[in-house]
């Protein structure tokens, strides 16, 4: 898949093992929603598959390429989905560290220095964002 090009970028996380409907449907209606409220504005989704989530040290089971291959064809009919492996190539590196989305979104500004990224979580996930590593870093 080709690299976003919009000015706003909706980054979404996870496991993705296996990418669910609702891994697809709903980051896709937040971008709809954002887009049709902000008509002036090309907006993207950006998937981006964890290598080891901190929270849950037990996922992911399927490995990264597989993970990757599910998340493309779930994503295939999605012109506005884009995928990155950023996380998955920061662990060939260290597989043993945990993938913290603050330097995912560090790495994400200074390769897409034009966007405005906005992160889509999930409810789990906001309910833990507290024990996020730099939280007060990622909301700014």
């Amino acid at each position: 898949m080709s690299e976003p090009t919009h000015k706003t970028i909706l980054v979404f996380g996870g496991s993705f093992d296996p990418p669910t409907r609702a891994h697809v449907e709903l980051p896709e209606a937040a971008r709809h929603a954002l887009a049709e409220s902000n008509p002036e504005i090309e907006v993207a989704l950006l998937y981006i598959p964890a290598a080891r989530s901190p929270h849950k040290p037990d996922q992911p089971t399927a490995p990264g390429a597989a993970r990757l291959a599910m998340l493309r064809a779930a994503t295939a009919d999605n012109p506005n989905a884009h995928i990155s492996s950023i996380e998955l190539s920061r662990a060939e590196n260290d597989p043993d560290s945990p993938s913290y989305t603050i330097d995912t979104l560090r790495q994400l500004t200074e390769r897409y220095p034009d966007a405005q990224l906005r992160l889509l979580i999930g409810a789990d996930q906001a309910r833990s964002f507290h024990r996020w590593r730099d939280p007060r870093e990622i909301i700014h």
